[in-house]
């Protein structure tokens, strides 16, 4: 009895002071209303210590931009002028969260308009800050993690990351001194759940961005190279405008980091398809106008292409120098619209995309199948090639290392196969008439693909017996796949 009443007591002596502990104070409150109404001044006297150096910790700053820490999630310049002309009515309120945490919320009511601002006391913190306070931290050579679910991180994704980082410190000729800054401060690195989770951070429920404030990438792939390669970008660059045409940020982005779901090869490839079959013509992503009009499956992968051939055709200086005349201080990106009359011949690009092409991991070479193959299973036969693998199957196939990842579990996995238990299968091997894919669990990311319909020259999968035949470079699989079990 005498321990259940001390225990009571903790408890509600415990519950005082996380009731009582200080949330934004009125009078606080108000300053930073008017301050923020007023715009183009400095705020960091609100922001938490902790988070101003998070923001500033990398050296990374942008033009007209007095308060990076609020890129992203700033008052609408256009509401803002509304106030200021006393158009538009403005008015604020504060709402108690958890632990000491509030949230002051800027409302339009008449523009129907609402920004939400997270403090914790009196001091302003990010909203990753805030949505991210209890979720686990781990540390590798360049990354800070911050996982919503444990089972959605591995170590495998985390050193393809990390391969990549230094790849790009050649790629954009990192200095020594910057790399040793990178290390040291690292690039944090949010791991969503869900798209929902995104939302909660970003305010858009979209599947990775990378937060230009705190330098951060926030996505729900745990391999995301696309968002990496624009923070890389920014910091080999440390001071430039806020915008940039989406033929160079974007472009560049899946030239070297391919999109969340798509490893480089597999956008690039297309890239070449497209501007091969002339289905479109990089001439038709100059202007920010036609660029937006077409569909981003399809724009992105010829900027990343063209992107390519840039850095090839005038190395890295020339390059940079072409990316910062294409941006500016301005949200109308078609200031920054590119003449034609700026780039290379395109008989310099036709010559670029026809030595490309070799470098494709799939293909349909000769090969005599009468040789006694490496593996031989009802679903089909393999052979080594030295450096590469034949193909002919009968069906697709997944593939589990002998030693699978033990924490990990793949949603993608258990999107495709509802009725599976996820046991560390790493790849899938889809075949049919008209595609092949090859398809990474660990990193949810296609490595591989083929489409009949996207090749300037179709070849036939399906042989004369039946069976898929085809090629794929073993440097595709991490893994000599004749180790791995084989699932169909």
């Amino acid at each position: 009895m005498k321990y259940l009443m001390f225990g009571i007591c903790c408890l509600l002596v415990f519950g005082q002071q996380t009731l009582s502990q200080p949330i934004l104070s009125k009078s606080t409150a108000e300053t930073f209303f008017e301050k923020i109404t007023k715009g183009n001044t400095d705020l960091s006297e609100f922001v938490l210590a902790e988070d101003l150096a998070m923001s500033k910790r990398l050296g990374i700053t942008y033009d007209r931009a007095p308060n990076k820490f609020l890129i992203q999630n700033d008052i609408d310049p256009k509401i803002r002028r509304l106030v200021r002309l006393k158009r538009a009515k403005a008015s604020h309120k504060v709402e108690p969260l958890v632990e000491g945490y509030s949230k002051f919320i800027y409302s339009v009511p008449e523009k129907e308009y609402e920004k939400a601002f997270f403090f914790k006391g009196d001091k302003l913190i990010s909203r990753a800050n805030y949505t991210t306070r209890d979720w686990q931290r781990v540390s590798t050579r360049f990354f800070s993690f911050i996982i919503s679910h444990e089972a959605d991180y591995n170590t495998y994704a985390v050193s393809l990351l990390e391969a990549f980082v230094e790849e790009m410190f050649v790629t954009l000729a990192i200095s020594p001194a910057d790399q040793e800054v990178l290390e040291r401060e690292k690039i944090v690195y949010i791991l969503c759940h869900s798209t929902d989770e995104m939302a909660e951070i970003t305010g858009v429920a979209n599947r990775g961005e990378y937060m230009l404030s705190h330098d951060q990438i926030i996505s729900t792939f745990n391999c995301h190279r696309h968002e990496v390669a624009h923070l890389l970008m920014n910091y080999k660059l440390k001071r430039l405008p806020l915008y940039t045409h989406h033929l160079l940020q974007e472009g560049f982005a899946c030239a070297f980091g391919g999109r969340g779901d798509k490893d480089p090869a597999v956008i690039l490839n297309l890239g070449v398809f497209l501007q091969g079959s002339e289905f479109m013509d990089y001439n038709d992503l100059l202007a920010h106008q036609t660029f937006v009009e077409n569909d981003p499956s399809l724009s992105y992968p010829l900027s990343g292409i063209y992107n390519r051939f840039l850095m090839a055709e005038w190395g890295l200086e020339k390059y940079l120098k072409f990316y910062l005349r294409h941006s500016g201080d301005s949200p109308d990106l078609s200031k920054y619209d590119v003449k034609p009359s700026e780039l290379p011949p395109t008989e310099a690009l036709t010559e670029f995309l026809s030595a490309y092409e070799e470098s494709v991991a799939i293909s349909f070479a000769e090969f005599d199948y009468t040789e006694k193959p490496m593996i031989k299973k009802k679903w089909g036969r393999v052979w080594d090639g030295g450096d590469q693998y034949h193909f002919m199957l009968k069906k697709p196939i997944r593939l589990r290392p002998k030693k699978p990842l033990k924490e990990f579990q793949s949603q993608e996995y258990q999107e495709m196969f509802p009725d599976d238990k996820y046991k560390g299968e790493k790849y899938i091997l889809e075949v049919t008439d008209d595609e092949v894919k090859l398809f990474n669990f660990y990193t949810a990311t296609l490595v591989v693909f083929y489409a009949k319909g996207l090749s300037l020259e179709p070849q036939d999968i399906r042989n004369a017996e039946g069976e898929f035949q085809f090629t794929l470079k073993k440097s595709v699989f991490d893994e000599d796949i004749s180790k791995m079990k084989v699932i169909h």
